[in-house]
């Protein structure tokens, strides 16, 4: 929605003008063209539409993320990931753990075309040989362990699931000392109540096997 958006608002320089177009584009919510009432506790008791303001705003979702222009634009070392070039393997999470904003927003869970991703790591290829890889649970990327293994790339993951596969993509990670995986709490009890469905059994099972390997150092995240 952000390409429309900007086409709207390049074209038009009066700010009512440009409310009102605005207004028949989905996901957009303009708060002066709405009203809301209150009871005596400050609870929402309803809210109503002024004018032509769609009655529930619904959000816009790109329903095939390999058609997304979003990547990189500079890649330098004055940044904290040092020359790395950020591409999005996935978006949206199908765990849906109650603490989480990218797994709450950005539902669905859609991944990435595994020739669209590997095509785009190859131009990442022509400015730095470091590639991050970004998607809220990499460990639910079906190619994964196929694009880690591309030769001649330096690759860089988000913190992983505690399970067997996760323990899989880590031994490819070549040349990385450490790895994280994030068991978010201490206790299988809170674990249980932010909906995050791993056994204090997954964490360890998943730690030892990472390991086992070449890693040094298992982080955990939290």
């Amino acid at each position: 929605m952000l390409r429309d958006f900007l086409s709207i608002y390049r074209a038009h320089q009066e700010k009512t003008e440009l409310l009102e177009l605005l207004l028949d584009q989905e996901g957009i919510y303009i708060p002066g063209y709405y009203s809301v009432d209150y009871d005596a506790s400050g609870s929402i008791v309803r809210r109503s539409a002024k004018k032509n303001a769609p009655p529930v705003i619904r959000k816009q979702t790109i329903p095939d993320i390999s058609a997304s222009f979003m990547k990189s634009a500079i890649t330098t070392p004055e940044i904290e990931f040092s020359n790395m070039y950020l591409l999005e393997a996935m978006r949206g999470c199908p765990w849906s753990c109650r603490f989480c904003l990218a797994g709450q927003i950005y539902k669905p869970a859609r991944t990435k075309d595994f020739t669209v991703l590997k095509a785009e790591i190859k131009e990442a290829l022509s400015m730095t040989r470091r590639v991050g890889l970004i998607g809220p649970s990499l460990s639910d990327y079906p190619h994964a362990e196929e694009i880690l293994m591309m030769e001649g790339v330096d690759f860089s993951i988000t913190s992983l699931r505690a399970n067997v596969k996760s323990a899989g993509i880590a031994a490819l990670m070549k040349g990385h000392k450490s790895v994280s995986i994030a068991p978010e709490a201490g206790t299988e009890r809170l674990r249980k109540a932010i909906n995050k469905r791993i056994t204090e059994k997954d964490i360890l099972d998943t730690a030892g096997l990472i390991l086992s390997g070449e890693i040094e150092t298992c982080g955990f995240i939290s």
